[in-house]
């Protein structure tokens, strides 16, 4: 390799003037390129001695003499030159050890104890803060209005308003009639601005602006698959399919039917008495659900009596219940010695009936039937069954 291509700062040495001073700033400045925020110099005296220093620096430090014949230099030929550059970086990514103080800095961040401002309770205790300790809320406050009703006189430039409406002139006001009040009249449909376009608009419009037709009309029988509906697939299955529910589909039905012609556990019974057994008491009918209901329905039943006061003619009786709808009367015959006595109701009413009482013969005759009047006196019962 030639003189001229060697790295001078590497070889030592002496070293040519005519390239030595271009080649020495080119290597120093290919080194040194990490000093982005220095810059090297060089200066000659007129001795021709070559002196550097970095561009924050005052003081120049000797280099060489140069001259045809001067030497060239090595770093360790420069005073404090090998020292500077060995208290530069390499260039690449800093590591946090490679900043002083940083990890022990970010160790403490995550310290308890140096975060600063913290309550002295954790966590704090609930308290308030006055308005003055908000920066910034009591001007805020001033500037609001107070809530409830708002003046007329605090809204700006509304007492002049209502002013100069209420002492409005009948001149100042614009499109009113001529006359007052104005004579009944109507107007033209071009006296409406606008009213000919939204008229027309409702006709009917024309077919090849109808958007969405079937392409021939009308349109063939068709049919849609399942997926031509949107939706459709995701409603279905959702559905349960028809037929029998089995039991267990059914949220606790299972549970519930166990139970089912077993002994219920004690914790289980709704509706217990707070002590067992339960202290002697009565309940109203009303305190039953469906009593009442239950009761009406049963049918109501008595039995009437009365006496025959002339032979032949009914005698009226009177029930003792009240019924809803006339009952049926059924006769309910009885002894009057040899005698059979039984009488019939008729005009049956919800209070009460007409009987007609007979009684057997005493003497059967062939050409007569079996019962006859029964006599003055003779006592009868009906019974009567009704609701």
């Amino acid at each position: 390799m030639a003189d001229e291509q060697k790295p001078l700062l590497n070889q030592g040495g002496r070293m040519p003037f005519q390239y030595s001073l271009g080649r020495l700033y080119s290597e120093f400045s290919a080194i040194l390129q990490k000093q982005q925020n220095r810059q090297l110099q060089f200066r000659t005296n007129d001795a021709n001695v070559l002196y550097w220093k970095w561009s924050d620096e005052t003081s120049w430090k000797e280099v060489a003499e140069m001259s045809n014949a001067s030497p060239a230099t090595s770093i360790s030929a420069v005073s404090g030159l090998q020292q500077a550059l060995d208290s530069k970086m390499d260039d690449g990514v800093i590591t946090v050890s490679d900043i002083e103080g940083l990890s022990a800095a970010m160790q403490s961040l995550a310290d308890w104890g140096s975060i600063k401002g913290k309550p002295e309770t954790f966590p704090p205790s609930s308290h308030k803060h006055d308005i003055a300790d908000v920066t910034g809320l009591r001007t805020e406050l001033d500037s609001k209005v107070n809530d409830g009703e708002v003046s007329v006189d605090s809204v700006t430039g509304l007492p002049e308003k209502l002013e100069s409406l209420a002492n409005t002139q009948w001149s100042e006001v614009s499109g009113k009639p001529d006359s007052f009040p104005p004579s009944a009249h109507k107007h033209a449909v071009a006296d409406v601005e606008g009213l000919t376009e939204s008229l027309s608009s409702l006709s009917k419009p024309a077919w090849d602006s109808v958007s969405g037709k079937p392409s021939s009309f009308t349109p063939s029988s068709h049919k849609h698959g399942i997926t031509d509906v949107n939706g459709l697939q995701a409603a279905l299955d959702a559905k349960r399919n028809g037929g029998a529910i089995a039991t267990s589909d059914v949220t606790g039905l299972d549970e519930q039917l166990k139970r089912i012609g077993t002994s219920p556990a004690w914790g289980d019974v709704t509706g217990k008495p707070e002590s067992y057994p339960p202290s002697s008491h009565t309940h109203a009918v009303a305190d039953v659900t469906g009593l009442a209901s239950a009761l009406s329905a049963i049918p109501k039943t008595e039995i009437v009596t009365g006496k025959v006061v002339t032979a032949g003619v009914k005698v009226a009786v009177k029930f003792a219940k009240t019924y809803t709808n006339p009952p049926v009367v059924q006769p309910s015959s009885t002894w009057a010695g040899q005698q059979v006595v039984v009488g019939e109701a008729t005009d049956i009413t919800t209070t009460g009936c007409n009987v007609t009482v007979m009684q057997s013969k005493g003497t059967l005759l062939l050409t007569a039937g079996p019962f006859e009047p029964a006599a003055a006196g003779s006592s009868f019962k009906m019974l009567v069954i009704g609701n």
